[in-house]
């Protein structure tokens, strides 16, 4: 059975943290770390996510991807006003994605200007997708406006269903309308960073709305913020609560991802 894990984060003790970081790690997560884990638990491939705190210096990631060319992918923050090059020689390293941080970024990205309009310009004709994590109303919002790029749009852990409404509200109502829609994909990760009580009635809601190939599987190591109390095979485990019909389980697991991260 092939695993990938769609959704990690590894930086160095030399990493430059960014000036308007939300927070701060206690401790850097090396690659050689999160290959250890994914390497004792049967991944065969992860996908890269470059964290809040990196902000836009995306070397580590570079690195890394020249380092395993074969096992890893990688997401990105970029500056909007990246040029071409420097995109293309990120596309040629592995890079398959940006990403926007609406949720737990100090300073939010002004994902309407014309700079972004740019870089959707770019990554649409390149295949990469757009990765959001936010929370509420500002998903209808986002998601409107990513839509004329025909962007495959990304949904970080479950689209972090507001606590405050029910799963109709108008945020989350907009996350399962995309996936029905054929055009997002939704990451199941990260159920420890949820405010919901009752996730598994979230995630039914995601499963009939995007189907059985448009979800993957993340473990969100090395869990920022939320260290305490997690293990490498209980995020494997709880998928299984998530989704208990295996067939679609091992796609979410491993095919799906592959597919859309183009693992070869």
């Amino acid at each position: 059975m092939m695993i990938v894990d769609s959704h990690f984060h590894a930086w160095s003790p030399a990493s430059s943290l960014a000036a308007d970081r939300a927070y701060a790690p206690a401790a850097a997560t090396t690659i050689e770390d999160a290959l250890v884990m994914q390497v004792r638990h049967g991944v065969d491939h992860a996908v890269m996510i470059q964290p809040s705190f990196l902000g836009t210096d995306n070397s580590y990631i570079l690195d890394c991807l020249k380092a395993h060319p074969n096992r890893l992918r990688a997401t990105v923050v970029v500056d909007p006003a990246i040029s071409e090059a420097e995109l293309e020689a990120m596309d040629r390293l592995g890079v398959v994605g940006f990403r926007l941080n609406l949720h737990s970024a100090r300073s939010m990205p002004n994902y309407a200007s014309p700079l972004y309009h740019r870089l959707y310009d770019w990554a649409a004709a390149h295949g990469w997708h757009a990765e959001v994590i936010a929370q509420g109303a500002i998903w209808a919002d986002v998601l409107l406006r990513l839509k004329p790029w025909k962007l495959a749009v990304v949904v970080d852990h479950f689209g972090m269903p507001s606590p405050a409404a029910d799963p109709d509200e108008i945020g989350f109502g907009a996350v399962l309308e995309a996936g029905r829609e054929g055009r997002a994909w939704v990451k199941f990760s990260a159920p420890y960073r949820q405010e919901v009580p009752d996730l598994a009635r979230y995630a039914a809601r995601l499963l009939a709305a995007f189907g059985r190939d448009r979800i993957v599987w993340a473990s969100d190591y090395p869990w920022t913020n939320h260290e305490a109390g997690r293990s490498y095979p209980a995020l494997l485990d709880a998928l299984s609560g998530w989704v208990p019909d295996d067939e679609l389980r091992q796609a979410i697991l491993g095919p799906n991802a592959a597919r859309l991260f183009r693992f070869g």
